[in-house]
């Protein structure tokens, strides 16, 4: 869908961040596994709890957003290894590289959010 969204503009634009994170967060399976992990635990189970009438589309486009510019910041970081020509790869071979990447991932999405899950300890695979 980001694809086809991006073919009709053309290019990706300067300044929409969510567009610009949208397929480098879902192309890498370190951050996916662990957002969905997140997202499931402290957004879609208290939601789905609540009336029918809260749990809208705009709750969950506003938590998508508040995730993709958390996220932001760790793409970029040293620690998180990640380049242009690494941007899919899994660091699951590498021990301290994923329990590290867990942990910023981990940190991004939950730090300072009310109602979060206590933070697990990573396994390494």
């Amino acid at each position: 869908m980001g694809d086809r969204l991006l073919k009709s503009i053309g290019r990706k634009p300067d300044s929409d961040i969510i567009l610009v994170m949208f397929s480098k967060i879902l192309d890498n399976i370190d951050i996916i596994e662990k957002l969905a992990q997140i997202y499931q635990e402290d957004f879609w189970e208290p939601m789905k709890n609540k009336d029918a009438k809260t749990c809208d589309l705009q709750a969950i486009t506003e938590k998508t957003c508040e995730i993709i510019t958390r996220l932001y910041p760790i793409l970029y970081a040293q620690e998180f290894k990640l380049s242009e020509t690494t941007g899919t790869d899994s660091a699951c071979c590498d021990p301290e590289l994923y329990a590290k990447r867990q942990e910023l991932i981990n940190s991004a999405l939950r730090h300072g959010v009310v109602g979060a899950k206590v933070k697990q300890p990573v396994k390494s695979v």
